[in-house]
């Protein structure tokens, strides 16, 4: 090049971590890399009518003898004459170019920094040996931490081997992964069934829980748009189900309904559909628990969500109304790309043209937000004005006197003032609120009956300053006070 000598490049051992450990910083990401690889296997294994659509399977078991996972798809397996290619490769994927899910080579060795060994084994139809190849984690995590610089070459070359046998008893075609020797993190996610199967339910390509009555319509209307991969995945032998459900948690002792789902068609450039999905409608009644599992606007490609519950938060006014939404939208551009982590997509223009038109929606969500928080404050004071209204007669029952008798008037008139604010508010009365705020104005209206019978004017100024307290008491919401303070009213009137 210009008759400059160019040396020998060099990839130090480093990258490895870079593109694996570091890669993630969440260890659960480490199952969904194992099944993001397995889904597209399952896909290239019902293309080639080895499977049929529903016969995906994905199986996850914990061996606690010596803290070792397995995950083992019945998908289209590795050809033996690929297997040590493909297992030597990182960042260099035979899928790049496609639509499948994974296509940058490196997810399958996330768990390099969280175990002691990875052990690959597969076969694919016709196929008579089984391929493995075994990764030392321990050596490249020795080799990483040395003075000295490896190059990637020689850290791969000294932490695997490979090995080949006849196999009369295993599948005809699959794909295993051993992981052995997993780390103790503080709360043990790595090696809990539990952990393993909450976080893949919200990531992984699988269908809706059987009880979730808006799932099969979901599903249809996805049908209708593309071809949908759902596979059956298990977890120490129970089945995992996407968590949406028809009541949601708000709080511990709240929950918000399903009433209903809307589709939405996103449409591309080129008339066709840049991304289908669904809103739920919900009453609205707040913000959803984060454990919920379900809660925020999700985006999903190939059926494997991308990022997390707030990666469509920049549709809404407000960022904090994606928390009070429920849906789901699988994006089928092929220029919406989620970047290496998956956790985003990359920067570009069909990102912000996706935003862009999904941005009525969360507009539209952010008002219905508002506005059932406003009738449920409405409600609330209905109700509210009720209770003081009968507490307020309870309290002046069989009470005599100027005071007492001025004392109702101007309480009937607060009360009047309250109920006709709320009345003017008609379109978010509810049947409930309505019939709180006529018992409320029959009380008032007898209050006022019986209070015109003296008039203020005739109190002394003891008597009114101590009027003057009790409408603050009632304004102040302290109507248990009031009782306190009629008690000196008879020897007050005496005085005069």
């Amino acid at each position: 090049m210009n008759g400059v000598a160019m040396n020998r490049v060099i990839v130090g051992g480093d990258v490895l971590d870079i593109m694996t450990v570091a890669m993630y910083a969440e260890p659960l990401v480490i199952y969904r890399e194992l099944v993001q690889n397995a889904a597209d296997a399952i896909e290239r294994a019902i293309g080639a009518n080895l499977i049929g659509e529903a016969d995906g399977r994905i199986e996850i078991e914990l061996e606690t003898s010596n803290r070792t996972i397995v995950v083992r798809d019945n998908g289209y397996g590795l050809p033996n004459d690929d297997f040590e290619a493909q297992m030597l490769a990182v960042g260099a994927s035979a899928k790049r170019g496609g639509n499948l899910r994974g296509f940058r080579g490196i997810g399958r060795l996330a768990g390099v920094g969280h175990f002691k060994e990875i052990a690959f084994r597969s076969r694919s139809a016709g196929d008579e040996r089984v391929m493995e190849v075994r990764w030392d984690s321990l050596f490249v995590q020795s080799a990483l931490t040395s003075e000295t610089v490896s190059s990637l070459e020689s850290v791969i070359t000294g932490a695997t081997t490979f090995r080949q046998y006849n196999a009369t008893d295993e599948p005809g075609h699959f794909f295993e992964v051993k992981l052995v020797g997993a780390r103790r993190l503080p709360d043990d996610r790595l090696f809990s069934a539990f952990r393993i199967a909450q976080y893949l339910s919200q990531v992984a390509p699988i269908g809706f829980a059987p009880d979730f009555s808006q799932g099969a319509k979901i599903r249809a209307e996805m049908e209708r748009r593309t071809a949908l991969l759902e596979v059956s995945l298990f977890v120490s032998g129970k089945p995992v189900y996407k968590p949406y459900c028809d009541s949601v948690a708000i709080k511990r002792d709240r929950v918000s309904i399903i009433k209903s789902v809307e589709f939405v068609e996103v449409p591309s450039g080129d008339q066709g559909l840049s991304a289908f999905g669904w809103i739920a409608h919900t009453d609205y009644q707040g913000a959803f628990n984060q454990e919920s599992l379900v809660r925020g606007l999700r985006v999903r490609t190939g059926n494997m969500q991308i990022g997390g519950d707030t990666i469509l938060s920049c549709v809404f006014p407000e960022e904090r109304f994606n928390s009070w939404a429920i849906g789901e939208f699988h994006v089928f551009d092929g220029r919406i790309r989620p970047n290496a982590r998956r956790d985003a997509f990359e920067p570009g223009i069909a990102v912000d043209d996706l935003h862009n038109k999904l941005a009525p929606y969360g507009a539209a969500i952010a008002r219905q937000c508002r506005l059932e928080s406003r009738r449920r404050n409405v409600t609330k004071k209905a109700r509210l004005l009720r209770e003081q209204a009968a507490a307020l007669e309870n309290v002046l029952r069989g009470r005599r006197g100027e005071l007492v008798a001025s004392a109702r008037a101007a309480l009937a008139g607060e009360l009047t003032t309250s109920i006709r604010s709320l009345q003017e508010l008609e379109d978010d009365l509810n049947e409930s609120a309505k019939h709180d705020l006529r018992q409320a104005d029959v009380t008032a209206r007898k209050m006022l009956a019986n209070g015109r019978r003296r008039k203020a004017s005739r109190l002394n100024p003891r008597s009114r300053g101590q009027l003057d307290i009790i409408l603050w008491l009632f304004q102040a919401g302290k109507i248990d006070l009031i009782e306190p303070a009629l008690r000196s009213v008879k020897a007050i009137e005496n005085e005069r």
